[in-house]
C-alpha cells in the first residue's frame, strides 16, 4: 500500500490529517523519503533510499533541543524551535521534501474491533457515525482526528468478518506537528501514530512470526513505550514515564552536577562502557571513576526495570514474552 492509497487526507487545513503508513512496505513515490519524530529531547529525521528494489537508512539527523527549549507541553511547539527546524532542515538540503511525521502515544488513543464485511463506503459512513462508542471515556469525537484501517477480513461463524484498527489524535496535537512541519519547510504527507509505525517497521523481523508473542521496548528520553505483538497486531500497549531522563537525574544526584553535565556523562560512559573499570570519565573538568558511574546508572536502570516488571504483570495473554527488541536512545544506555 502507498502513501496516496492509504485513507490520505488534504492537509491545506489540517482536516482529517490522521493516517497509518506501512513506512517499510510501501512503494514510493521517488527514490528518497523522509520520516520525521518528533520526540522529548529533540527532532529526528530519517532518510530512506530505495536502490536495486530494496530500502536502506542513508542518513540520521536530529535537532537536538537543551532542557532550557524544551516546551512545557509537548503538544505545543514553540516558534523559536520551529524556526530552529526549519534552519536546520535547510543546512540538511531537506527543505521542501515530504515528510512522514510521528504523533506520540500521549496524544493517541487506538481499538480493535469487529465488523461485518461492508463496502470502504459503508465503513466510512459507519466509522463517522460511531467512532464515539470507540474512543476511550471522556474524550470526545468531535476533539480528534480519526482514521481507520482494515486489518484483516476472515470468516466467524459463518459470517464474513472485518478487523478494524480505529486510531484518533487530538485535534491540537495535530495540528501544532503539522504547523511545524509546515513551518520547518517541509510538507506532512502522513500523520502516524508512533507505536504503530513501530509495530509496522519491526513486523519485517524475522522474530515477529505468527503465534509468537514478541514485545517492542522503545526508551526513550522521558518515556518508554512498551508494545506487545501477537500476529502481527497489538496485543498490549503500555506506557512508562521513565527513560534516558531517569539515568541523568541520577547522575546529577550522585555526583552533584547540572543536567548537562549529567547528560554528557552519560553519553560518554555509553560509548564506551566497556573500557578499563578502573578508568575515569572526564566532564566539566572533573574526573568520575568509571565504576561510580557504572552503579549509578545501574541503580537508574534497576529502578526502571522493576517498573517494567509490574508492567508486565498486567498483561493477560496467556503466554510469556518470546521475544524482546529494546530500541528508542536510551537503549544504548548499559545497565
Amino acid at each position: 500500500m502507498g502513501f496516496a492509497s492509504i485513507f490520505l487526507k488534504n492537509l491545506v487545513d489540517f482536516h482529517g490529517a490522521f493516517c497509518y503508513t506501512d513506512a517499510m512496505r510501501i512503494p514510493f513515490f521517488d527514490k528518497r523519503y523522509y520520516g520525521l519524530d518528533k520526540g522529548s529531547s529533540g527532532i529526528k529525521i530519517a532518510e530512506i533510499t530505495e536502490a536495486r528494489g530494496r530500502l536502506a537508512v542513508t542518513r540520521l539527523m536530529k535537532l537536538s533541543l537543551p532542557v532550557e527549549d524544551l516546551p512545557l507541553r509537548p503538544d505545543l511547539t514553540p516558534p523559536a524551535i520551529v524556526e530552529r527546524l526549519r534552519v536546520f532542515c535547510r543546512g540538511q538540503g531537506i527543505t521542501g521534501r515530504s515528510v512522514a511525521v510521528n504523533l506520540s502515544g500521549a496524544f493517541v488513543a487506538s481499538r480493535l474491533f469487529n465488523l461485518p464485511v461492508m463496502s470502504h463506503a459503508e465503513l466510512q459512513a459507519y466509522i463517522q457515525d460511531h467512532a464515539q462508542e470507540y474512543l476511550p471515556a471522556g474524550v470526545s469525537k468531535d476533539a480528534v482526528e480519526f482514521d481507520f484501517q482494515i486489518l484483516k477480513e476472515e470468516v466467524q461463524t459463518g459470517a464474513e468478518m472485518a478487523q478494524i484498527n480505529l486510531a484518533a489524535g487530538r485535534k491540537e496535537a495535530v495540528a501544532d506537528v503539522l504547523a511545524m512541519t509546515l513551518g520547518a519547510g517541509l510538507y506532512p504527507s502522513c500523520v502516524d501514530a508512533s507505536s504503530l509505525s513501530l509495530v509496522n517497521m519491526f513486523s519485517l523481523h524475522p522474530a515477529f512470526v505468527p503465534g509468537r508473542v514478541s514485545a517492542i521496548m522503545d526508551i526513550g528520553h522521558s518515556v518508554t513505550k512498551t508494545l506487545v505483538v501477537r500476529d502481527g497486531q497489538v496485543a498490549f500497549a503500555y506506557e512508562l514515564a521513565a527513560g534516558g531522563d531517569t539515568v541523568n537525574r541520577k547522575l546529577q544526584e550522585a555526583f552533584d552536577l547540572d543536567y548537562g553535565a549529567a547528560e554528557e556523562l552519560k553519553l560518554l560512559f555509553s560509548a564506551d562502557h566497556e573500557a578499563d573499570q578502573a578508568g575515569t570519565v572526564a566532564v566539566a573538568g572533573r574526573e568520575f571513576p568509571r565504576e561510580s558511574v557504572r552503579q549509578a546508572v545501574r541503580e537508574a536502570c534497576a529502578s526502571m526495570a522493576d517498573e517494567i516488571g509490574r508492567m508486565q504483570q498486567l498483561w493477560k495473554g496467556g503466554r510469556p514474552w518470546q521475544h524482546v527488541v529494546i530500541t528508542g536512545g536510551g537503549a544504548k544506555t548499559p545497565g
